[in-house]
């Protein structure tokens, strides 16, 4: 799993253990996630981590229309 910032986007990929694109996850081995503050800004993840039940977090900031930066938290299935 790789997770960052695409173009002021949060961007996720997952890759199977071969190295090759998961294209399981999401349809296309790629999600991104815009406005989590609820602003068209910078999101970014800068973290990320699994729990027993492959669930994925990840941890980051969203810039809000007032260009503050807010702490931001994504989980998915």
């Amino acid at each position: 799993v790789v997770a960052s910032n695409g173009n002021g986007v949060m961007c996720v990929w997952r890759y199977n253990t071969d190295g090759t694109i998961d294209t399981n996850f999401n349809t296309d081995g790629f999600f991104s996630n815009d406005s989590a503050a609820g602003g068209f800004n910078v999101d970014s993840a800068t973290g990320v981590a699994e729990d027993s039940l492959n669930r994925l977090y990840f941890g980051g900031f969203s810039e809000n229309n007032s260009g503050d930066n807010d702490a931001a938290f994504w989980r998915m299935k």
